[in-house]
């Protein structure tokens, strides 16, 4: 393994490690970043810097409220220097960059500040620190951007991929617009982004265990063929004076080899090795999850009064044969999205139907939402809601509206109030319902939001204060339920993996850029998801729309449907026969689909494309192109490697694969036994040997394999 080294001039520094070189230079009167390169031949994925890019940004706040900006090229007098220094663990030595700015030039005071980039043997991944020292106290951080990277360079066949739900690629990010999101929430889900092209890839992450509000954002140069990217992060204490601000986690500037994948390798490393939430949720997932979650194929949404909902999810579930559990809405008397959190009293029989779906074997789950509150109930007055809510700067409630046009607020999840408004609601349902889990919607996929009520006990502003109010509030709910029970939210923000159950995955938009299994590539085996994208208006009656919806959920490992039983009207015979096929081959294939690692996409060739048409959920239209055949590879805890195939089309495919792909880890030449995990149960195995590993798959309208490939052991 190559060691690591720095070089040093006057006007330029430099560090590598054989994976990744970084340099940064002086042009002009600014500090600016000049090469980040990929691999021992140095391959450049930054365009030529401007003199006046900026490395970070920074917006501050005087006592009085004044704002002062301030950036790296305000900062002419910047020093440099490169040096060898003790690395990390077993990675022994390490490269080192410091930047210094020294007395920044800011009205009403000033401000030092350094940049450290650290280099690891045999990491091709940069880790990145900021610290602003404030010796006169009369200046606070309000928002701090760093790092910046304002020169990647991009082509019209570079891509970009940013974690929103499942994941989406966009195709020419130079054309596509700004991309930008909040974390905690669904877009990003994960905290990384990272843009590729012919030659390789930057990776840009924060790797924060605290999961503090940040944006991420991505800004297309198109007229200067570069893209920038940049995180901002919003401190806790935001605009109150400090002597110091440190940059509350590493940041990581990263370079790979390969597309969206490799990206999330990356992340995924991190996440295993360092996130608080990532071990814990593994065996949450594995091991204290009821064993009844883990063993569901399918769901359906139901609704309403118990002789509206029950027959109809009995029949549900009779006809598909496989684990099932319901999503039951407007259970309450109230109606939806109206009146929360007064919930109870439940339509009349709720609980009875609930027994009734259980002795039929079906799992139960009711809808409540665990972030807002009707400011026109008798419940918001009298228990004085307002003190609990969440406020922005002006120390006004966030409102928002959806379907019902109803004003709802959004409650601050810190607050002992909202956690005991919300754990109380749970814990009625499971004992006086007698339910089997709770969905409490909307933690995971809307985004965070500042708060700046100091009553409520967490520094005001940003900070990790929504990451850890939530988690006190799950860890409060999950402490009261009895054996067997879980919970479960909306979208899949990750820094509650470990204290949620499942994540239902619905909102990824079809009409942006290309939805990509990002999630599970990080976190495949680790969490349970269910669902895929919603069954907008038309899926059903197009039939190929929601086919090919329900492909990609079986094929990224995700249990099935989230429909309701209206599929089972004779128009949507094919439809339902095409899911309860995906579902029973799932069925089979738990040790890959449900708790395998998520390997690369395998080569398959030979199928038709197929160009898909459809409405988005929430507007407008959308058109899309996937081969007939979709197709996904997982390894199992006994390294046995599975192919999940499914043809969504009405006609037949003959899928050839090529298993010699080092994505596979298959050794050419070896010896290979391959068994069909069809619907109907697994067929007579067949050897593959030979230099050259291959196979051919006949697959029959709206069909679905899993192929095991395990270890020849002779016989």
């Amino acid at each position: 393994m190559p060691e690591v080294w720095v070089n040093q001039s006057r006007d330029e520094v430099q560090a590598g490690n054989g994976l990744v070189t970084i340099a940064f230079a002086r042009r002009g009167k600014a500090v600016v970043m000049r090469s980040l390169a990929r691999g021992a031949r140095r391959v450049e994925l930054l365009a030529e810097p401007r003199d006046d890019d900026h490395l970070w940004e920074m917006e501050l706040r005087t006592a009085k409220g004044e704002t002062v900006a301030v950036s790296s090229a305000d900062a002419p007098a910047a020093t440099m220097e490169a040096r060898i220094v003790k690395g990390d663990g077993a990675t022994g030595k390490a490269a080192e960059i410091t930047l210094r700015w020294p007395d920044g030039p800011v009205a009403h005071g000033r401000i030092d500040v350094e940049a450290t980039v650290r280099v690891d043997r045999g990491d091709p991944v940069t880790h990145w620190r900021l610290t602003v020292a404030n010796p006169q106290q009369e200046l606070g951080p309000w928002r701090v951007t760093f790092p910046i990277i304002p020169n990647v360079s991009a082509q019209p066949r570079s891509k970009l991929a940013f974690p929103m739900g499942w994941g989406l690629v966009f195709a020419d990010p130079l054309h596509a617009g700004e991309v930008r999101g909040v974390y905690p929430g669904m877009a990003p889900a994960m905290q990384f982004m990272a843009c590729w092209r012919a030659g390789g890839g930057v990776y840009l992450g924060a790797h924060d265990p605290a999961a503090t509000y940040k944006q991420f954002v991505e800004t297309p140069r198109a007229e200067e063929e570069r893209l920038r990217l940049a995180i901002v992060d919003y401190p806790a204490g935001m605009g109150q004076p400090a002597r110091e601000y440190a940059l509350p986690y590493q940041a990581a500037v990263g370079v790979f080899a390969g597309d969206w994948y490799d990206a999330a390798q990356l992340h995924r490393q991190w996440v295993i090795s360092a996130a608080p939430w990532a071990s814990q949720g593994e065996e949450r997932t594995r091991q204290a999850a009821p064993q009844w979650l883990k063993e569901i194929d399918l769901w359906c949404v139901g609704g309403g009064s118990a002789a509206e909902a029950v027959e109809p999810v009995k029949r549900f579930a009779a006809y598909f044969g496989v684990p099932t559990a319901v999503h039951w809405y407007s259970w309450h008397q109230i109606p939806f999205d109206d009146h929360y959190p007064e919930y109870f009293p439940a339509k009349p029989g709720f609980a009875e139907g609930v027994a009734a779906l259980q002795a039929a074997g079906v799992r139960v789950m009711p809808y409540i939402n665990g972030r807002l509150w009707d400011p026109r109930t008798d419940s918001w007055k009298a228990e004085n809601a307002e003190a609990a809510c969440a406020k922005d700067e002006s120390l006004h409630r966030y409102e928002e509206t959806y379907g019902s046009g109803v004003p709802l607020v959004v409650m601050c999840p810190y607050t002992e109030q909202w956690q005991a408004k919300v754990t109380g609601l749970v814990d009625r349902l499971v004992r006086e319902c007698g339910v089997d889990g709770v969905y409490i919607d909307q933690i995971s996929a809307a985004s965070a939001v500042l708060c700046f009520d100091k009553e409520h006990g967490h520094p005001v502003g940003g900070g990790g204060l929504w990451a850890a109010g939530y988690r006190r509030l799950l860890e409060r709910a999950r402490a009261n339920l009895p054996p067997g029970r879980m919970l479960t939210t909306e979208e899949n923000a990750d820094p509650w993996v470990d204290l949620l159950d499942a994540f239902l995955l619905v909102n990824t938009p079809p009409n942006r850029g290309e939805v990509t299994p990002l999630y599970p590539a990080v976190y495949g085996g680790r969490t349970i998801t269910f669902g895929f994208q919603y069954i907008a208006g038309g899926d059903l009656d197009n039939g190929l729309p929601f086919r090919a919806k329900m492909a990609r959920a079986f094929a990224w490992g995700s249990q099935l449907g989230w429909v309701g039983p209206e599929i089972l009207q004779e128009r949507y015979a094919r439809e339902a026969e095409y899911l309860r096929a995906l579902a029973q081959c799932r069925h089979r294939a738990h040790d890959f689909l449900a708790f395998g690692e998520m390997l690369k996409p395998p080569q398959v060739r030979g199928v038709a494309r197929v160009t898909i048409a459809g409405k988005a959920p929430f507007g407008g239209e959308y058109g899309l192109a996937l081969p007939a055949v979709v197709s996904s590879a997982w390894r199992a805890d006994n390294g046995d490697i599975g192919i999940a195939l499914t043809n969504f089309t009405d006609e037949q495919q003959t899928a050839r694969l090529d298993l010699s792909a080092r994505r596979l880890g298959l050794a050419a030449g070896g010896r290979y036994r391959l068994t069909r995990i069809a619907p109907q149960g697994e067929q007579a195995a067949v050897e593959l040997a030979g230099p050259r590993l291959a196979h051919e798959e006949i697959m029959p309208p709206r069909s679905a394999v899993v192929l095991r490939i395990s270890a020849f052991s002779g016989g």
